[in-house]
């Protein structure tokens, strides 16, 4: 169990490698390379997300949810349906309150990542600041009525 926990882990902190060194905007350039990452980096690296996302291991979840929605983020239109799809059952179905709520929140970001600023975002020191940055900007943008 210890040897799957540590391969997954590895998988994961492998595929954030390319989305780790973006920078604050996503980069418009042709399909074949974006940013530091090419294209068959960013597939593997959302097989390795999805992976993660169906865990049993909580914090490989909660892990894969960062990774996934930093993703989405930098790359807001790479085509991420089938982790789309995982986020929103977790959000359902997952197995803890804290990944059902991260999970409601990914789930949001997946459908409108345009709703928050990307470099706010993305320079959170850890997974709890970057959700609670995320929520704060999804509650001034969703539920402040602006005049």
């Amino acid at each position: 169990m210890k040897t799957q926990l540590l391969l997954i882990v590895a998988i994961l902190a492998t595929a954030a490698l390319p989305i780790a060194a973006q920078s604050d905007r996503a980069p418009q350039l042709p399909d074949a390379i974006l940013g530091s990452a090419t294209a068959d980096k960013l597939e593997s690296a959302k097989k390795n997300y999805l992976l993660g996302l169906s865990s049993e291991n909580d914090g490989v979840v909660e892990s894969s949810l960062y990774f996934a929605v930093r993703m989405r983020l930098v790359y807001p239109d790479l085509e991420m349906e089938q982790i789309s799809e995982e986020v929103d059952r977790l959000a359902d179905e997952g197995n803890t309150s804290s990944i059902r709520y991260k999970a409601h929140i990914a789930s949001t970001i997946f459908s409108s990542p345009s709703l928050v600023n990307v470099p706010q975002s993305c320079t959170a020191p850890d997974i709890p600041s970057f959700f609670i940055s995320l929520s704060t900007q999804l509650q001034q943008q969703l539920l402040v009525q602006k005049r």
